[in-house]
């Protein structure tokens, strides 16, 4: 109780001296930068970072709405940035002069002070590599983020005034010439959770490789006649297979371009990119932060570090500067998900929902966590009520509508549209946008196919079905595409079944039923299907013993009840015929 006293009375001694003092902001195209410095320091901040975004935006085409929101927090002093600096598994502050830190919907750079060792120059360009990336929507294999990063965090800004990356890295360097290089089929093939992966050292083998490899691609003899980049960026942003990408892009199997790739990395001679840097879109100026906006930046710098407790409490005061808008509820949102409390990251999160937050992470929780309270453990199929799956649907609407290339959200919708019962062509729309971005997700397919059903084109959606199966989905899809198939096989049966039944046609709803008990049927299916038969066959049975009696056939009639007595009939059904031979009997005398 005492400590937790002391951390809240901390953060309010904090809060009172950021509010103290005048912060300013610098507002750039694709950043923001929030800070407690002069202004001609926070400018020059600004100024340095925005030619590194401009060079990456040369080499890597990106809209710039893809991109999360990055703010850029400045602490003139170390003794303002003390507190926010990441804790090591030691519990104690890590001995840093900045950090940069990625969430799904935004991101934050943090540093003490306007100046950069090399260091740390390099460690928070690599990371902004990480934060640029992350605006694509297919995810680059490790090995091409890792050597991107890696090239780019020896960006710089040379005394004429030009962009220059692409510096040797000695430790690389060194470690490539004296050790046995990973063979290039292993490096491409390295996981984030391999081994060899390690983002908080970036040191070994993998790392080496993969600077060497982008660095070939991008500055290498072969890359100044033939764009080997380019090249392979587009054959694996096509869905090409891996292999077939590589060979693509450099017209050799992996084993030629190993001996390429070693000769290169054990030349020591890296060519320097050296370019003019692009005119700045706009001339950034320095103007007042208010109140609310320092409250999110140190905020988000908080959370940036895993520090809840500070990050509540920022958040909290922006709360109660502004209540109308949603930000400071979903960054208590976040703050409770790194505090492991799930009942207030969902009161915070519906909060923010409710105050129309525009941040995509916030419906998309969301609906997960609806969709996470109906799953089955065992079979991991999951099944909500009506309501419940409609408002997951709609959150998951609301995150496409946020995120319109978010593909987890298209899922999700095909997820759970078969358990509406109410949708409209909106949902539709949703879904087949969807899969005009993603053409092979089984999800989204699955979703369209209960559309088609629902609306009545229950051969449409049959067909989508079974040609998905086909295709050899993802287990889980295919799990889930099967029980569907299955269950509308089911209900279309019962329905014939039914329908043949009331047109009196009993004894050819009898066949379809034994047609399908010599088929594959799962157990509770056979049973129903058994006791339908059950029923069909006594009545159907009846039928021509009243037409036995009606053409004045009495003893055929005895025989069809006598029939009904052998079978496997329901009693009841077994009593009403020994009620008619009695009749009958009696009748003859």
């Amino acid at each position: 109780m005492k400590r937790a006293k002391r951390l809240l009375l901390g953060c309010v001694m904090l809060a009172a001296v950021a509010r103290a003092e005048t912060w300013i902001k610098v507002v750039a195209p694709k950043f923001t930068l929030y800070s407690n410095a002069a202004s001609d320091e926070a400018l020059a901040a600004a100024n340095e970072f925005q030619p590194f975004i401009g060079a990456l935006g040369e080499l890597l085409p990106m809209d710039p709405k893809a991109l999360p929101p990055l703010s850029i927090v400045l602490l003139r002093r170390e003794k303002d940035f003390k507190p926010y600096r990441p804790l090591a598994p030691n519990g104690k502050p890590r001995d840093v002069a900045g950090f940069f830190s990625r969430l799904p919907s935004w991101a934050v750079f943090g540093l003490s002070g306007p100046e950069l060792d090399d260091d740390l120059r390099r460690t928070i360009q690599h990371e902004g590599v990480h934060w640029f990336l992350s605006g694509y929507d297919v995810p680059n294999p490790p090995w091409l983020e890792e050597g991107l990063a890696e090239v780019f965090s020896t960006f710089a800004i040379t005394k004429k005034g030009q962009a220059e990356w692409g510096r040797g890295i000695p430790e690389h360097a060194v470690l490539l010439q004296t050790k046995e290089p990973l063979p290039l089929k292993r490096l491409l093939a390295v996981s984030s959770g391999d081994p060899l992966f390690n983002e908080n050292l970036r040191t070994g083998l993998f790392y080496a490789g993969s600077w060497a490899f982008v660095h070939y691609m991008l500055f290498s003899e072969q890359a100044r006649t033939q764009p080997l980049f380019e090249a392979y960026m587009k054959a694996f942003r096509s869905g090409m297979h891996p292999d077939e990408a590589f060979g693509a892009a450099f017209g050799a199997g992996y084993e030629r371009m190993d001996k390429v790739l070693a000769h290169y990395t054990r030349s020591g001679r890296y060519f320097v990119g050296n370019r003019p840097l692009p005119p700045a879109s706009v001339v950034l100026r320095a103007e007042a932060a208010d109140d609310f906006e320092r409250e999110v930046a140190l905020a988000r710098l908080a959370l940036g570090s895993n520090l809840s407790g500070l990050a509540i409490g920022h958040a909290q005061a922006a709360a109660k500067l502004r209540a109308d808008s949603p930000v400071p509820h979903e960054l208590l949102g976040v703050a409770a998900g790194i505090a492991g409390d799930a009942d207030a990251l969902e009161a915070a999160y519906r909060e923010a929902a409710r105050l129309k937050t525009r941040d995509h992470t916030v419906y998309y929780t969301l609906a997960r966590s609806i969709q996470a309270s109906g799953q089955n453990a065992a079979t991991r199929l999951v099944q909500l009520t009506p309501e419940q799956a409609r408002e997951a649907a709609d959150h998951f609407e609301m995150t496409i509508n946020c995120r319109r290339t978010f593909l987890p959200a298209f899922q999700g919708l095909g997820q759970v549209i078969n358990m509406c019962q109410n949708f409209g062509p909106e949902d539709r729309r949703f879904l087949e946008f969807g899969l005009r971005q993603y053409p092979a997700d089984g999800d989204i397919r699955i979703g369209l196919a209960v559309l088609d059903r629902k609306q009545g084109y229950k051969e449409e959606a049959l067909r989508k079905i079974e040609q998905l199966l086909k295709d050899e989905p993802a287990p889980h899809t295919a799990r889930y595409a099967s029980v569907l198939l299955h269950a509308w096989r089911g209900q279309d049966r019962l329905e014939q079944i039914a329908q043949l039944a009331e047109t009196g046609s009993l004894e050819k709803a009898v066949e379809l039923i034994d047609t399908a008990l010599a088929g594959e049927l799962e157990p509770t299916e056979r049973n129903m299907l058994l006791q339908h038969r059950r029923g069909l066959a006594a009545e159907s049975l009846f039928v021509q013993t009243r037409n036995a009696l009606d053409a004045g056939q009495p003893v055929q009639a005895k025989a069809w009840l006598e029939a009904v007595m052998a079978s496997d009939a329901t009693e009841a059904a077994k009593r009403r015929a020994q009620k008619w031979l009695k009749a009958i009997e009696e009748k003859a005398k």
